[in-house]
């Protein structure tokens, strides 16, 4: 759920974040991430060790290139347009598992989504500090994947091979960065994988009160339709019984306005 932005062109970046903004009507937000797979970062030629330095550099790019500015950056000429329909730039925020992410978050003004809950209280303290007001918060404490289904046993029997696949990544991943508190870490059987919390496969009405859960948690409901090579005749279904049962309930709830 976010670039990995020292693997990207912060130039190209710019461009396809004013482009999207522009074609979701103004709905866009964006989680900035640094990454921490170090085959991701061997694959790109990107030493790890700098993730941390490129991020930096090419979040003040960005902020600065959709403020519709013209500059150099490394040498080369930066002006980009089309700009996005939110201005200055969408929502941003910065993604992060360690007390570095979050006083990243607070010093450049963006918002934050940390992968440990307990950062909030020092994004908010780092803030204070710097006399800013804290940006959107995003709790990822909640679900990573909400698949909506009439029949959920039949449902996790469909997921099943999908699930088992992409927790299975995100534990390799965790080994390989030596992350031993990961939340993955040991997700490699199908039972714990369905009773850790990280994927719900809800009826309709669970749905609703999931989406309640989730707000009192600075979260959001997350979808990855087709998670894992899902057919996409599934991920559909999930996403139009979601639009027919579920979003008719939270506007009328007040819970969203769109």
């Amino acid at each position: 759920n976010a670039l990995v932005l020292p693997l990207h062109d912060p130039v190209e970046a710019a461009e396809q974040i004013a482009v999207l903004d522009q074609v979701s009507q103004g709905r866009l937000e964006v989680i900035f991430g640094a990454g921490y797979v170090p085959s991701e970062f061997a694959r790109f030629g990107v030493p790890l060790s700098e993730r941390g330095k490129r991020l930096d550099e090419g979040l003040e790019i960005i902020v600065r290139a959709l403020s519709g500015e013209r500059f150099e950056a490394n040498g080369r000429e930066v002006f980009v347009r089309p700009l996005p329909r939110q201005q200055p730039h969408p929502p941003f925020i910065c993604g992060g598992g360690a007390p570095v992410s979050a006083r990243r978050a607070a010093r450049l003004g963006l918002g934050f989504a940390p992968m440990k809950p307990g950062l909030f209280d020092l994004y908010r303290e780092e803030c204070a500090k710097l006399g800013r007001e804290a940006g959107p918060l995003w709790g990822l404490q909640g679900p990573i994947m909400v698949h909506v289904t009439e029949d959920p046993e039949a449902a996790w029997a469909k997921l099943k091979p999908h699930l088992l696949h992409v927790a299975g990544t995100y534990a390799r991943w965790a080994a390989e960065a030596g992350d031993a508190t990961s939340t993955y870490t040991g997700l490699l059987d199908f039972d714990v994988i369905r009773n850790s919390g990280k994927y719900a496969v809800v009826t309709p009405d669970e749905c609703v009160a999931l989406a309640d859960a989730q707000e009192k948690l600075h979260s959001s409901l997350i979808f990855q339709p087709m998670i894992g090579g899902l057919a996409i005749d599934e991920a559909w279904r999930s996403l139009h019984l979601f639009s027919e049962k579920v979003l008719p309930r939270l506007r009328a709830a007040g819970k969203i306005s769109a």
